[in-house]
């Protein structure tokens, strides 16, 4: 089976004030920490999705491409360009999913590039729930609720690719939630939106 990992990193850090992307992680751009986690998974092909600040991520990506390829021999992240990033996170699914079209897939993984302590492992994990249960969607469940990281099925890709612009991921899977499986995942509740989330973050990384 062929899995792809789609990262969702296109938005403008609002809250934070700042590129968040860029913002140190264990001494790392956060965003390298989301892509160690992909290429350090089983996934066959890793697309990163950019909109705010592209430019200053892509130089970034250029001058590390050679490191982040070692982790993963062939794997190289792909990026994606979402032009359209300001009308919603619906947009950046639709592109990542475009792109992984490319890639024959039969299924994919989709993330955040703010969700620091997931580990390349859970994303393992979400592959062999799909691989053991057979069920089409296979998500982490946290703080009460269920989210991404998420596996999805090719018989759901349609679904992704009309995700409404200014929806996320959480509305397809708690439609298909009656087919989905969930795995713990308390890591996946610290998002980064805020200097103080950063803080704690990192804190609980040393």
């Amino acid at each position: 089976m062929r899995v792809g990992v789609i990262i969702l990193a296109a938005g403008a850090s609002t809250r934070m004030g700042a590129a968040k992307q860029l913002l140190p992680f264990r001494g790392r751009p956060l965003i390298l920490n989301a892509l160690d986690q992909a290429l350090g998974s089983a996934a066959d092909a890793v697309f990163l999705v950019l909109g705010a600040n592209a430019e200053a991520i892509g130089d970034v990506m250029s001058a590390t491409t050679a490191s982040l390829a070692a982790v993963k021999g062939s794997v190289h992240p792909h990026l994606v360009q979402n032009p359209d990033w300001e009308q919603g996170m619906g947009t950046s699914v639709q592109a990542g999913m475009k792109a992984a079209q490319t890639a024959d897939l039969d299924a994919v993984i989709l993330m955040l590039g703010d969700q620091p302590l997931i580990s390349p492992q859970f994303l393992n994990d979400l592959i062999a729930a799909h691989l053991l249960t057979g069920k089409p969607l296979v998500a982490a469940r946290y703080g009460g609720t269920a989210g991404v990281p998420a596996l999805f099925a090719e018989e759901l890709f349609a679904d992704l690719l009309a995700t409404p612009p200014a929806a996320g991921c959480k509305r397809l899977i708690e439609a298909n939630a009656a087919q989905a499986h969930f795995i713990d995942c308390p890591e996946g509740e610290l998002d980064i939106d805020t200097p103080e989330d950063l803080a704690k973050a990192n804190a609980l990384a040393d």
